[in-house]
């Protein structure tokens, strides 16, 4: 069995950062009223939209992380990023 893969906290807030100041101030506010509906994802509906614009501009900034573990928490770090 293999180890979860995870990032490093540095990692972690280094892409925070850039998305805070990257993604629109407009977008983070609609990001945190739909994060207070706890019933409904509100990534889900994103994964192919924001998500993927969000995943590219990391990876364009030369923010590295794996593929798989990017494609499953790229929304954590938007949350983080809207707080």
């Amino acid at each position: 069995m293999t180890a979860p893969i995870t990032q490093t906290s540095e990692q972690r807030e280094r892409a925070v950062q850039f998305l805070a100041h990257q993604i629109s101030p407009e977008i983070l506010s609609d990001v945190r009223m739909l994060m207070q509906n706890k019933q409904t994802p509100w990534h889900l509906a994103a994964h192919f939209g924001l998500g993927l614009r969000v995943r590219n501009s990391l990876r364009d900034a030369g923010l590295t992380f794996d593929d798989v573990w990017l494609d499953d928490h790229w929304f954590e770090l938007v949350e983080e990023a809207a707080r």
